[in-house]
């Protein structure tokens, strides 16, 4: 392995330390005036007359005594910085959230104008990815972007889509320790350099419905906690009317179909690539078997059964878990505040992702990813985007809008926080994302095709129309060449 490609996992590494104090701006001083006294012990010569034998007598005597021999008043002046925008700057800032996220980040946004007078700027919501794709190749990109994910990343790094960020960091002294570990990692290309920075994280945990539990005669605080147990748990919670399905316990991956492609597998032990990324590992002893035992649930329920049910769920409340026909399912920490807004009753339990068994060493494994910030290449502003990223990864701002977003802070700082650390909804999720065993999806060119080619294997196969062994064997040979081809550019 070369050094370009072991920088990435060294870079990690180093950034693994947590930091007990973050950065803070300095006010100017104020204008106070302070009364200076210098005192001197000083030796004095004093001549007394006394009686001595009814005769008066001059007598000499030395004494000390301290006074004040000066007295001034020092002045503090205050040094006026020069403002980091002494020319008005105008910021394109474009957001992923959907419009219930615009008024606190307009919030955020007001107070970085508020301490940057010569800043304004415009703000949309809900921009997806093709239209920044598109602004950026027509050379109209917004300053300053937050995307949903950094799987995205593998495509945009190769494109000399985004900048890096390396420079700004640091020429500005930012302290990359004051950021989760795992947030960086998102972030962080082969060559070890960072092209984003983590806003927020979410991790994958395991969700059950207490009340389901109860009335199968399960213990509602016990979860099943390996991935045996899941399966026997699964079929007491499981209910059919006639042939249909009306209930099943568990389907793996729901919720995020493509994160069944990785985060059950790697709690089986399974790796997408090698240790230096530069093999696909798909059709390994670990992968296989993840694979056969979700392919489980499809044959018992039928895949044609499942198809119809889950062909049934809707949007919001008429979600499967939400609505009651799913007991179980790997869910974000999202879902919690999502289940009182959608006035949802039943109670739910949040734990860890199971594991096979006989391997107790992958207990705690989840998936940690979530919002990126990122500057186009082509940004007009790129100097003042960094400015606003610095600010917005900072503790006031991630606290913020983490808070009303729902989601895990990504500065440290924020950790110590009662919003998070007291919150029932989000602590367990946030003990989950500190997991020796939690990780973040690398960064590699082509993970995206590999990821859809990966849904392929999952569609045929659980279908039956798919030998699971020859599917992964097929997308190792397909993506592997194209993989080597890339790296022979680092």
């Amino acid at each position: 392995m070369d050094s370009k490609r072991m920088s990435r996992r060294q870079f990690v590494a180093s950034c693994a330390a947590v930091a007990t104090g973050l950065m803070v701006a300095a006010c100017a001083p104020k204008v106070v005036e302070v009364e200076k006294i210098v005192e001197k012990e000083v030796t004095k010569v004093i001549k007394e007359t006394v009686m001595v034998e009814g005769e008066s007598v001059e007598v000499t005597k030395i004494v000390k005594e301290t006074v004040v021999v000066e007295k001034e008043v020092v002045k503090e002046v205050p040094v006026e910085k020069p403002p980091i925008f002494p020319e008005p700057v105008k910021l394109e800032v474009w957001l992923g959230w959907g419009p219930d996220m615009t008024e606190v980040n307009r919030t955020v946004l007001d107070r970085f104008v508020e301490d940057n007078p010569n800043v304004s700027y415009e703000l949309a919501m809900a921009v997806d990815e093709d239209k920044f794709v598109a602004s950026v190749a027509a050379g109209v990109p917004p300053d300053i972007y937050a995307n949903m994910g950094n799987m995205i990343l593998s495509q945009w790094i190769p494109q000399e889509a985004v900048l890096q960020l390396d420079p700004y960091i640091e020429s500005s002294g930012f302290d990359l320790s004051s950021q989760m570990q795992a947030g960086l990692a998102e972030c962080t290309w082969m060559d070890g350099k960072l092209y984003g920075m983590a806003w927020g994280t979410d991790t994958w945990g395991f969700m059950w419905n207490k009340d389901q539990f109860e009335e199968v005669g399960l213990d509602p605080d016990v979860p099943p906690k390996t991935w045996e147990e899941l399966h026997a748990f699964a079929d007491k919670l499981t209910k059919r009317e006639g042939l249909n399905l009306t209930r099943v316990g568990y389907i793996p991956g729901y919720g995020c179909w493509e994160h069944i492609t990785y985060q059950t597998c790697y709690s089986f032990g399974g790796r997408l690539y090698n240790e230096d990324y530069t093999q696909i590992t798909l059709n390994t002893p670990e992968m296989v078997r993840a694979m056969e035992d979700m392919k489980v649930y499809w044959d018992e329920y039928g895949a044609d059964n499942l198809d119809r049910l889950t062909g049934g769920f809707g949007d919001g409340a008429q979600g499967g878990f939400y609505s009651g026909k799913i007991a179980m399912a790997q869910q974000g920490e999202w879902v919690p505040g999502s289940k009182r807004r959608l006035e949802i009753p039943w109670e739910h339990g949040i734990g860890k992702v199971q594991y096979p068994a006989n391997k107790p060493e992958v207990e705690g494994t989840t998936c940690v990813n979530g919002t990126i910030l990122v500057i186009p290449t082509t940004a007009a502003q790129p100097d003042a985007a960094w400015e606003l990223l610095s600010f917005l990864v900072g503790p006031w701002a991630t606290a913020v809008v983490m808070y009303a977003a729902g989601n895990i802070p990504t500065c440290i700082n924020n950790l110590s926080d009662p919003r998070f650390a007291g919150n029932p909804d989000l602590y367990p999720h946030m003990q989950l994302a500190f997991d020796p065993n939690a990780y973040t999806l690398p960064l590699v060119p082509g993970m995206f095709e590999l990821f859809d080619e990966l849904l392929r294997v999952h569609e045929l196969a659980f279908h039956g129309k798919m030998d699971i062994e020859e599917g992964l064997t097929s997308v190792e040979q397909k993506l592997q060449p194209k993989l080597d081809e890339a790296l022979s550019s680092f």
